[in-house]
């Protein structure tokens, strides 16, 4: 799928969050702002983050699943759409951040909720280029590429998602397979 296509699907993931917030009163974030202002309290999005970051796998799922009143983190942040930022610049989605620390439970969980692999992010890396580039987790490397290769999407109509290509080249010209090869 041409770069452009992936593009189009985020565009698409974070215009559906921004209907969403719209619809339920709540204020969503916009270009300018890239931070989560309907929230209280510290950040979730943070917090969410830097679990993950952190490898902390069960505190990152508590909080991204976790109600606060009547809304969670998974309703403001889908799996797909980009970590607020205020440096104004598209950070990487919870799904990319998931799979490139190795946090499998966190990964299904996210394909679970509607998170798409065959995204690309900035360097024109998928889902796929993040699991291979995993060092010395040989196991959690098998886990995560099955639930990858055999994850089948579908866009909020029904219709099924491209699978995850693994001949999908990054922006340096590589292939997952080199990443996993290396």
């Amino acid at each position: 799928m041409p770069k452009s296509t992936s593009c189009q699907r985020l565009s698409k993931s974070i215009s559906r969050a921004t209907e969403i917030l719209s619809f339920t009163g709540r204020k969503p974030f916009t270009a300018n702002s890239h931070h989560l202002m309907f929230l209280t309290g510290p950040n979730p999005a943070k917090q969410f983050r830097n679990a993950i970051i952190d490898g902390e796998e069960d505190k990152a799922i508590t909080i991204y699943l976790t109600l606060d009143g009547d809304k969670s983190l998974k309703d403001e942040l889908p799996p797909c759409a980009p970590f607020p930022s205020k440096k104004n610049v598209v950070a990487e989605t919870p799904l990319y951040l998931a799979t490139k620390h190795g946090l499998q439970k966190l990964v299904r969980k996210l394909l679970e909720l509607g998170g798409d692999p065959s995204l690309c992010n900035l360097r024109n890396e998928t889902c796929l280029h993040l699991v291979c580039s995993l060092p010395d987790r040989p196991e959690i490397r098998a886990m995560i590429l099955d639930l990858l290769i055999n994850w089948e999407g579908k866009d909020t109509q029904g219709v099924p998602l491209e699978k995850v290509s693994i001949n999908r080249v990054d922006e340096d010209g590589n292939c997952a397979v080199h990443y996993a090869a290396s």
